[in-house]
């Protein structure tokens, strides 16, 4: 039988439902008592003219006990407190004045005030005082109460009261179980026990120690480990054992089959036999854990072994911290050299690095933190070796930490790896900025050549050095648009550069969207009407202004309708400004909407990358550039690109942007 088997365990559910039902029972029976006595009837007061009787003030404490239960339940709020305080002064003023009652020979007529009119004559006031046993119950409960209400008081405390009041209402249940009345009708208690005051006092004592059952003594019941199991396993057992065995004892006499020798040799023998039996089983059940426990141990430190993982024990009460033989060999030690202590092990940590891992362990131990840390050893060979460590903290039940366990395995080739990774990275990025730096640099060298090709086919265009062929004019106007193409190439890659570099000059100034648009509207409308497409804008708000870059919006907006036109055969291009809120900013969208070739959902996530910007599904193939320049402009603006597309339904690419922006304040 494994140690997750709780046949007899009561989960939290069933544990608050039981203490609910418990308190509505104790108002319940205590209020038809009241009924019983202010009626005269006597099953409400005792069950059976056999019985003694429930008295009156029994009741009324009762029924305080049972309000204080369920607000201990319902709601911890300070209203809820204060009502708790004045029911547990009530319950102490009452069993405390009872029991004064027979101190001083006295009448403090509290049993009376619950009379109609004309009854109270025909009750004896010695007849409903509670008895002594039930008076020292209450003032119990009384402490109880305020001692579950006030934190600073330990659980056990009250748990001992609590089962102080059990064992007595047990006592007496047993005296009516077998019918021996010097039990519940001992002088001692100079008054008779009720049997559903015993009852209730056995109910609402069992439902107060299953409400703190995960603290205290009752911790042991809740446990899911070896020694909670045991305790449900036998707890039946000790109580059902006895009790049949007295009846067989009892019942035996009674029909006078022997006498009271017999019987209590029959008791003794039986007991042993059964407790033999019990003992048996119980042994059973520790040796079925301890296999499957040696087994577990053994399959753990085998796959502890195998990750070269070290494990250890760090007892707090008497800072003595063991280890596994991993741990000497990841630490670089031998047993000769450790003295088992917590200062002994920070002797071989780093002395960069002790501050780090006492710290992680104190915040561990006070419950501020987590024992996770890593630090360094130097071994003989002078080496440095990389720890990492983990720990968990044990509490007993009063919550101090006496006991920390954990795990630690060598991380030196990870740390290599990072290193060598984090190397890796700042090489890559001061290649990228050597090349930045370089295209920057070259600025110059790469315009010179350009500037004359274009010039001078210019002029012979202009037909300035004297008349050309159909053909010649031709094949000039090709050198003259590859020159430029080659040029516009130039440009984005410098302007690529200069971003990557972060030396990218921004100017923040006001301007209307509308003009803007227009203007480059006007600069493609002859190469729109050369393919037979549209070109139009749709501006929602004639006067939209916004505060930017004026020549990176210009730039941003001239590749999205080049693009646009460049991919569109048929049907337009239309450009939608729009305006709205969000997250209480003032946004600007710009929308360029072609009805051209699309592009395939699969690579659009790579649309703006220039390294991985080809789509298979254009079939004019353009270099990438202007994507990329632009959504890295976007960015430094502090927007975004967005694209919806489909194949062979258009594209939508928009820019978003706040109205009155601010370039990123890294860029800046």
């Amino acid at each position: 039988m494994s140690i997750e088997d709780t046949t007899y365990f009561i989960s939290k559910k069933w544990q608050n439902y039981f203490v609910m039902s418990v308190g509505i029972i104790l108002i319940a029976i205590s209020a038809l008592v009241l009924v019983g006595w202010v009626f005269d009837i006597t099953f409400l007061k005792s069950l059976s003219p056999k019985f003694a009787s429930m008295k009156i003030n029994t009741a009324v404490a009762f029924c305080l006990c049972g309000l204080s239960l369920l607000l201990l339940h319902w709601s911890s709020s300070v209203y809820t407190r204060i009502i708790i305080y004045a029911c547990a002064v009530m319950i102490f003023l009452i069993g405390f004045i009872s029991l004064n009652e027979y101190l001083f020979d006295m009448n403090f007529n509290i049993d009376q005030l619950i009379y109609s009119e004309g009854v109270p004559s025909k009750v004896d006031p010695a007849l409903v005082r509670m008895s002594c046993i039930t008076a020292f119950n209450f003032i119990t409960l009384a402490v109880v109460y305020i001692c579950i209400l006030n934190k600073k008081v330990k659980p056990w405390v009250y748990q001992l009261m609590i089962l102080i009041v059990f064992f007595n209402s047990l006592f007496i249940l047993i005296g009516y179980w077998y019918g021996v009345k010097i039990i519940y009708r001992n002088p001692y208690f100079l008054n008779a026990v009720a049997l559903h005051t015993a009852f209730l006092f056995l109910l609402l004592s069992v439902a107060l120690l299953l409400r703190q059952s995960q603290c205290g003594f009752t911790r042991i019941f809740n446990e899911d480990n070896l020694g909670g199991l045991t305790f449900r396993r036998i707890l039946p057992y000790v109580f059902l054992i006895p009790m049949i065995l007295g009846d067989i004892g009892i019942i035996s006499q009674t029909k006078g089959y022997y006498g009271p020798d017999v019987s209590i040799a029959i008791i003794v023998i039986g007991s042993i036999i059964i407790f033999t039996l019990v003992t048996w089983k119980v042994s059973l059940l520790l040796e079925a854990e301890s296999k499957k426990r040696a087994e577990s141990e053994d399959k753990y430190n085998l796959a502890l072994k195998s990750a070269q993982v070290g494990t250890w024990d760090w007892r707090l009460d008497k800072d003595v911290m063991t280890w596994t033989d991993e741990i000497y060999d990841l630490l670089g030690v031998t047993r000769e050299m450790y003295d088992n202590t917590y200062l002994g092990f920070l002797s071989f940590v780093h002395l960069d690095d002790r501050e780090a891992v006492d710290t992680a362990a104190r915040k561990a131990i006070n419950g501020t933190g987590e024992c996770e840390v890593e630090y360094r050893v130097i071994h003989p060979d002078r080496r440095v070796h990389y720890i990492k460590a983990k720990g968990k903290v044990y509490r007993d039940s009063s919550g101090e930490a006496y006991r920390m366990i954990g795990v630690c395995w060598e991380i030196s080739a990870q740390k290599a790896a990072e290193r060598a990774l984090k190397y890796a990275k700042e090489k890559a990025e001061e290649a990228s900025r050597i090349k930045s730096k370089f295209l920057t640099s070259m600025n110059h060298e790469l315009r010179t050549p350009l500037n004359p090709i274009i010039g001078f086919s210019g002029t012979l265009l202009m037909r300035y050095p004297g008349p050309l062929t159909p053909e010649q004019e031709k094949q000039v106007m090709i050198i003259q648009r590859s020159a430029k193409h080659l040029l516009s190439l130039i440009d984005n890659i410098l302007q690529i550069a200069k971003i990557e570099s972060e030396k990218t000059d921004l100017m923040m100034e006001d301007f209307s969207c509308d003009e803007v648009i227009g203007a480059i509207i006007e600069k493609f409308k002859e190469e729109a009407a050369t393919k037979n497409i549209n070109l139009i804008a749709d501006f929602r708000d004639k006067k939209l202004c916004i505060k930017t870059d004026k020549s990176a919006f210009i730039e941003i907006m001239t590749n999205l309708v080049s693009n646009a036109i460049k991919y569109t055969e048929y049907g337009g291009v239309r450009i939608v400004t729009n305006e709205y809120f969000e997250n209480g900013k003032e946004i600007v969208s710009i929308s360029v909407i072609d009805t051209g070739i699309g592009i395939k959902k699969e690579v659009q996530k790579n649309i703006f990358n220039v390294l991985d910007c080809d789509d298979a599904s254009r079939q004019i193939v353009g270099s990438g550039l202007g994507l990329y320049l632009s959504k890295s402009l976007a960015e430094l603006l502090g927007g975004d690109i967005l694209l919806e597309s489909d194949l062979r339904e258009g594209s939508n690419f928009t820019l978003v942007l706040m109205k009155n922006a601010c370039a990123k304040e890294a860029e800046l």
